[in-house]
């Protein structure tokens, strides 16, 4: 639920970082510098942008993208249980590999406590697995937040549908490659 409150609060913002960012290639598109594709001006930052989206969209703009953000609570979700199972696996291998006695004839401790490479090795393979499994909310979501994407896609479902029968699963999970390379490292750290 925390997810779920979290990526309904913060969507707006990142409707406006996604256009911001996705403006210069429509720019580009548009063959003008300071063009959209649609001929329009672009952007002059964050404030003018909420306020084009809010003239031309209404508050539902600020939403485009949010069923497919709730979809990647699952992604944090996945990680968290497999990053605590993974540790308690790591932890039991080694309460099980303590066996015998020291020179005394006593019991050495038990090691409960993971050295860091296994706490990160047990983070980045979590967010690998996660990230894998639930890429595609990734690419349907920075979609559905583009300008224009309503006259393409009639809704999240729609949107995936129609990735599929053009672009194949390779069209659902372009760009996972560099999306492992940020979210991993930083995730293990």
């Amino acid at each position: 639920m925390a997810g779920v409150t979290t990526v309904t609060v913060v969507n707006p913002v990142w409707v406006i970082k996604t256009r911001l960012q996705l403006q210069g290639a429509a720019q580009t598109q548009a063959g003008a510098p300071g063009l959209r594709s649609e001929g329009g001006v672009a952007y002059r930052g964050s404030f003018d942008a909420f306020r084009q989206i809010l003239r031309e969209e209404g508050v539902r703009g600020f939403y485009k993208g949010l069923i497919p953000s709730i979809w990647g609570v699952s992604e944090t979700a996945i990680q968290f249980v497999l990053y605590e199972r993974l540790k308690s696996l790591l932890s039991s291998r080694h309460s099980q590999g303590v066996q015998g006695t020291d020179a005394r004839g006593a019991q050495p401790p038990k090691q409960t406590e993971l050295r860091n490479l296994e706490y990160i090795g047990a983070a980045a393979s979590a967010k690998v697995v996660a990230s894998c499994s639930t890429y595609p909310h990734e690419v349907i979501r920075t979609r559905l937040r583009e300008r224009g994407a309503s006259q393409i896609y009639h809704s999240a479902i729609h949107c995936v549908q129609r990735i599929w029968v053009e672009e194949g699963v390779r069209g659902l999970y372009g760009g996972l490659g560099t999306h492992l390379l940020r979210v991993v490292p930083n995730t293990a750290i």
